[in-house]
Formats: C-alpha cells, structure tokens, sequence
C-alpha cells in the first residue's frame, strides 16, 4: 500500500512539473525582406516608415545602410493615433508597464541588377525601478518626484537603481515595419543616388 501511494505521489509530481511546450517559438533571426526598388527608394521608404511609427531617427549611414533609432516609449491604450505596435497583447503590456523600442534597418544593395535586402530589427525593454514609499494624502502627490522614499530601504530612489531590463525582440513589430518599407518602396517613383526622380 506504502508502494502504490509513493509512486501515484511520483507520477503526480512528473505530471503536474511537466512544462507543455510553447506553442510557437521566436526567430533566432531577424528575417530579410528583397525589395526590387532602386536603393535610393528604399533607403527613402525605410526613414520615412520609421518617422510614421513615431520613431526617432538616432544613427544614420546612407553608405552602409544602416539605419537605427532612440528607443522610444511605446504607446499605451488611449494613444490611438500612434502606430508603434503591432498586436493588441504589446499595447496592454504598454499600458501597464513603462515599455520601450529601439528599432535597426540594415539595407543591403542586391550584386545583380536593382533591388535591395532589407533587415528589421527591434529591441524592447521594461523600465524596473523600486516601488516607492505612500504612506499619506500627502506623500501621493510627490509619488514621482525625487524625495520618494523606496518601500524597502526607506531611501530615497537613485537614478542607479532604475534601469532598463531586455526583453528581447519584437518579431511582429519586425514583420510590420519590414512590410510597410517594401510596400511604400515598391510604390516610389524612381530615384538616382543624387536624390533626383527619373
């Protein structure tokens, strides 16, 4: 009897700490798009893509293709006429913690004929600082400000204690941007490296 309830207590405990498997699993890598546009199209297509998704354009190498922004503070749910996000599950976690995105185009001219390889990359974070101290009426009107203490240590809250934790990339984000760059690319006229249309 001892024998019998000692392993169904095992087999349980197997059954019950079995993880099931996610039911898809992110790219490794971000993926590639080919445009067949000239260069200068979607060179033009990608900033202006970027602009659009209320991303502010950091570093910039026309000659290299590269192409990154600041990390900007995704949108939460009352800004609707922000199109940063591309599901409804990353504008609820937006709203709910401080999220940020920082996005990277690489643009590579094709060795045969015209067109381009174009790269999306986008990195998010969470904002960790420590929950601050509310003990009166009072205290609530300076929750933000610097003098908060922290509810642990009492202390007030340092800018060494805030930071930004990775977490990870944003692969929908990734495939939206990628596709709005090769649809507005593909729909531009013409352009040569001077910038003039043909």
């Amino acid at each position: 009897m001892q024998l019998i309830r000692s392993s169904t207590c095992i087999i349980v405990l197997i059954v019950g700490c079995h993880q099931a498997s996610p039911t898809f699993s992110p790219r490794l890598v971000p993926e590639a798009s080919f445009c067949g546009a000239e260069y200068a199209s979607v060179w033009e297509a990608a900033m202006n893509v970027l602009r659009r998704h209320h991303f502010r354009l950091d570093e910039t190498d026309r000659r290299s293709g590269h192409i990154s922004t600041y990390a900007e503070v995704s949108r939460n749910f009352f800004e609707f006429w922000r199109g940063d996000l591309a599901k409804s599950d990353d504008v609820l976690e937006s709203s709910i913690a401080s999220i940020r995105r920082r996005a990277v185009i690489e643009i590579d001219r094709t060795e045969n004929g015209p067109g381009c390889r174009i790269v999306v990359t986008v990195r998010k974070e969470r904002l960790s600082t420590p929950e601050r101290q509310i003990n009166n009426t009072a205290a609530a009107a300076h929750f933000l400000s610097a003098t908060m203490p922290a509810v642990r240590t009492g202390q007030v809250v340092t800018d060494d204690q805030t930071f930004w934790i990775d977490l990870g990339r944003d692969p929908a984000l990734e495939d939206k941007l990628r596709a709005a760059i090769v649809r507005e690319a593909s729909h531009r006229p013409s352009v040569d490296s001077d910038g003039a249309g043909s």
